[in-house]
């Protein structure tokens, strides 16, 4: 039941995501589409997590810690505290080494592992990587942020689709 809710609102934020940003027009330099599309990648991330192999591993209470460790970083951020941008360097470089170190000690290994590895890959290593320290320009950020987003919704397409087809999915 819960997968069908949170499939059918990351749907709804996607389509209003997609639809403001291509059919209505806006003056701010962040419209709500972008939002939008955040929060529904950021569920669809919830629903693979939630529904992942890693849940039942060792590895699991690592990355919990990991993520404990990120919404940290972001309380920092926002109180201005010092010390945030560390932690949250370092919360995502561990969330990208806890999550390979997991997948190859997996000893069966399909087409959505390998995708999943490297949408973490890509999300919490060379993301932050690129954006804070090599990319200058707003081209080229907005690049890095297009291939995360194929990326995310690659995956969780494929995800959706075999869910669905084993049907363990909803």
């Amino acid at each position: 039941m819960m997968n069908k809710f949170l499939f059918v609102l990351i749907v709804l934020l996607a389509i209003f995501g997609l639809v403001d940003t291509f059919l209505l027009p806006t003056n701010d330099d962040r419209p709500a589409s972008f939002d939008a599309l955040s929060l529904a990648q950021f569920l669809a991330f919830v629903m693979m997590l939630k529904n992942s192999a890693l849940r039942k591993s060792k590895f699991f209470r690592y990355m919990q810690l990991c993520f404990t460790a990120l919404i940290i970083g972001v309380l920092f951020k926002i109180l201005h505290l010092t010390g945030a941008d560390q932690i949250l360097v370092i919360s995502l470089f561990s969330v990208g080494v806890v999550y390979t170190i997991y997948f190859f000690s997996k000893s069966e290994k399909n087409t959505l592992d390998y995708l999943k590895a490297c949408m973490m890959f890509f999300l919490f290593v060379m993301k932050p990587l690129l954006e804070d320290f090599v990319i200058h320009s707003d081209t080229d950020v907005l690049i890095v942020m297009i291939i995360g987003h194929v990326l995310v919704w690659g995956t969780f397409g494929l995800f959706i689709y075999q869910g669905i087809r084993r049907r363990s999915l909803f």
